[in-house]
């Protein structure tokens, strides 16, 4: 049976890792797990997009609101990408979906790095 990277061993970053309006996105996790950064986000309210209690943000991408990609990475910390194509992703319409992608990614690539030389 294949081990995974420990979850001790994640690093856990709390800014936006994709999207040039990422900064307008009021939903964002962000975890290097070995050579692998893998980035939620979502609820995007650009300037001017009304908010409030059961807004919903802007679609980031066609029919989605909050999308997890996933990079190659090198150096320390969060890490460098290597490049700005991504290697995998998810797409959902809401924060909890996105939640459990994001967490569901996060293992996959727990196991791939653990495999990786």
């Amino acid at each position: 049976m294949s081990r995974s990277v420990p979850m001790k061993s994640w690093v856990w970053d709390g800014h936006p890792g994709q999207l040039i309006v990422s900064h307008d996105c009021e939903f964002a996790l962000n975890t290097r797990i070995g050579g692998f950064r893998i980035s939620t986000i979502g609820d995007w309210f650009p300037v001017g997009w009304p908010r409030g209690a059961g807004m919903r943000g802007k679609e980031i991408g066609f029919n989605r609101t909050h999308e997890t990609f996933v990079f190659r990475v090198s150096g320390s910390g969060p890490g460098e990408l290597d490049s700005l194509g991504e290697i995998d992703s998810l797409v959902y319409n809401d924060c909890e979906d996105a939640r459990k992608g994001h967490l569901k990614m996060c293992r996959k690539y727990a196991r791939i790095a653990r495999e990786e030389p």
